[in-house]
């Protein structure tokens, strides 16, 4: 076990091809009032934040982490960007 499923969390692994990617992706995400990081190494940034995540850049995967109890509705939300 993980240490962020020790603690509740969900890890989706997510990549984004280009800006619009990017916008779509937080249009999907802003119904959802919980907090959500996007990690890639050791950075960590505001899954909500347009800046934070342009800064880890595109066509790479990073790593989405919500709460277990909203995993599913999120990763449904944001099928598109999902890579398993």
């Amino acid at each position: 076990m993980t240490e962020q499923e020790e603690k509740g969390m969900t890890e989706i692994g997510i990549s984004f091809r280009n800006i619009e990617d990017i916008q779509n992706y937080l249009r999907e995400i802003e119904e959802f009032d919980i907090p959500m990081d996007v990690k890639c190494g050791s950075v960590s940034v505001d899954a909500k934040s347009i800046m934070g995540i342009m800064s880890l850049g595109l066509n790479k995967v990073v790593t989405l982490l919500v709460s277990s109890d909203y995993s599913e509705k999120v990763r449904t939300a944001i099928a598109n960007y999902v890579v398993e």
